[in-house]
């Protein structure tokens, strides 16, 4: 069953990027130089609204972030590398460690959105790095 949530998480991410859907945030800034943070629902839309940013885990050419907003912890994904990529920021809220939500990036120098972490172990966050022709093997931080 995970396999198929994973599948269909995959495919909708496909058809997102090829329909040209806003599902990665790029570094946004207004006139004066001063970052825009907004919001969609739950998600802060620019990471490089946060501070005191780190990386958790790596793997391959994608990094599981953190960093703080308005003292809130978030976590997002960010992809260092490769322009055939693609990385997903998954986010499990009820502790089945089976992603609830997820952001799609792909494009070296490309992050997600970024989701707000819980003091609950229910939430927890990773990223998956995809070739973008689904032909090289899932590659996927732990859970965190």
């Amino acid at each position: 069953m995970n396999k198929i949530k994973n599948l269909l998480f995959l495919s909708l991410a496909l058809a997102l990027c090829l329909i040209g859907a806003p599902v990665a945030a790029k570094a946004a800034g207004n006139q004066s130089g001063v970052l825009a943070c907004t919001f969609q629902g739950t998600w802060l839309e620019d990471a490089n609204c946060t501070s005191n940013r780190s990386t958790v885990y790596t793997v391959g050419n994608g990094e599981l972030r953190t960093g703080y907003y308005n003292g809130v912890q978030y976590g997002w994904g960010r992809l260092e590398a490769g322009d055939y990529e693609l990385l997903h920021f998954q986010v499990d809220l009820d502790g089945d460690r089976v992603p609830d939500e997820f952001q799609a990036t792909s494009g070296a120098g490309n992050f997600t959105w970024a989701y707000p972490a819980s003091a609950s172990s229910d939430r927890a966050f990773r990223v998956c790095v995809y070739d973008e022709d689904y032909q090289l093997e899932t590659r996927c931080t732990p859970w965190w």
